[in-house]
């Protein structure tokens, strides 16, 4: 249930908006939904967050060659 995955990490988000895992883990959810740009815009929240979330920084450069973190 793709909605119910990405419905719990709003509230994760909006219950931890300081903790850079919750955005990259949202944004993880978001990519594998093909929600590219909102995505983005969670990795790089969490890089914001936490400028040593390598995990985030991997996301934003492998987004730009349509890899999806976590898959395969």
């Amino acid at each position: 249930r793709p909605d119910y995955a990405v419905q719990v990490m709003d509230g994760l988000v909006r219950a931890q908006p300081q903790n850079p895992d919750a955005a990259f883990y949202r944004g993880c959810v978001l990519q594998q939904l093909g929600r590219q740009a909102e995505a983005v815009t969670d990795f790089q929240r969490a890089v914001h967050l936490n400028p040593t979330q390598l995990r985030a920084m991997q996301a934003l450069r492998d987004g730009a060659a349509g890899v999806v973190p976590g898959a395969g």
